[in-house]
Parts: C-alpha cells; structure tokens; sequence
C-alpha cells in the first residue's frame, strides 16, 4: 500500500512552513508523518509538496485533491493512505485501524473526519477527482465533497482516538501539542 502525506498546504496561519516544524523526537513533521506511514504498514511512502525530493502538484493550489491526483496520475497505485503533515498525535496503531478493516465502499474514514483517508483507486474515483478539480470554487474541491460523492465507510472512533487527529494551524497549537508530546517523550524516557 502507497501512504502519501500531503505537506503542501501554505501554512498562512502558521507564518511558517508547518511541515519543516521540529517536534521533540528531532524529526520534522513531515518525516514523523513518513515514518509514521511505514510504521503503520505502508510499503512505500510519497510526500506531496514543493520541497526537494517530494511530488510537487502537477496542478497547483488545488488542494489536497490537487495533491491525491498527482499521486495517481504519477504513481499509479491501487489503494493509497493519504495523511496530512500536521498531525502530530497520530499513532501507527490508529492508521493500522483504518487500513485492515474489510472493505466497504471506495474510502474508509474515521467518522467526523475526512484525513486520514484509506482511498481505493479505480477509474470511477480518478473520473470523479477530476471533475471535482475543475470546479471553480475551491470547497467543492474538497475532501469532503469527495466523500460526498464516493461510496465510504465512516469508522467509529473514541473521544481519546479523536484527539490524534488533532492538526495544528497556529503557533500557539504547535506550542501546546510540542509541550505535550515532550512531556509524553520524558515520561516514556525515564
């Protein structure tokens, strides 16, 4: 299975490049992500974004739909992972949920949250990602009318698992999540 981490979103409210932010373990954002992917089953792993070495949008500022058709388009692949780069909480063991569960459906999402996605690649969702790409107004480029328009399986998930998911937008977010995966970095190291 292909995981793909989208990192190249502006991070406006940031003020800075959220995926090159240094989390207590040492690795940037984007390499905890990567790692994450391949801890969690993924055979290989892309990320998307306009960095050296990772898969620039063949379609620029579209989005993450932007980002998942240069995936297909580029690499091919029957079922992809897609993460996004700002979700630091995330754990092998939550994605490695999502991906073994039987399949029903194009998509497999944990309910209330369109990231992480489980996406199957056929014709019919390439068919649909294009069409949505060409929309004008960039909500209708989104995950979520994807969802809309793609057969999905919602996945229940505890109020504990939900926090995982949180991403993170502001300065004072990273600051929180930093202290907080430090403080869970000492307890685990001593």
């Amino acid at each position: 299975m292909l995981g793909v981490v989208l990192a190249g979103g502006r991070s406006r409210r940031m003020g800075q490049d959220k995926s090159l932010l240094t989390l207590p373990s040492g690795l940037t954002q984007a390499e905890h992500a990567e790692q994450l992917l391949y801890q969690s089953g993924c055979s290989q792993v892309v990320i998307c974004g306009p960095h050296p070495g990772w898969l620039p949008d063949r379609l620029p500022n579209l989005g993450p739909l932007g980002a998942i058709e240069t995936v297909m388009h580029k690499m091919r692949p029957d079922k992809m992972l897609v993460i996004p780069v700002d979700m630091p909480m995330l754990t092998p063991a939550l994605l490695r949920r999502l991906r073994t569960r039987p399949p029903k459906g194009k998509a497999r999402i944990f309910r209330g949250f369109p990231l992480p996605i489980l996406l199957s690649v056929t014709p019919e969702c390439k068919k649909i990602i294009r069409r949505l790409l060409e929309q004008p107004e960039p909500r209708k480029r989104s995950l979520k009318t994807l969802l809309e328009h793609i057969d999905h399986t919602e996945l229940k998930i505890s109020e504990i698992e939900q926090k995982q998911l949180q991403n993170i937008n502001t300065p004072e977010q990273w600051e929180e999540i930093y202290q907080r995966l430090a403080r869970r970095g000492q307890q685990h190291g001593s």
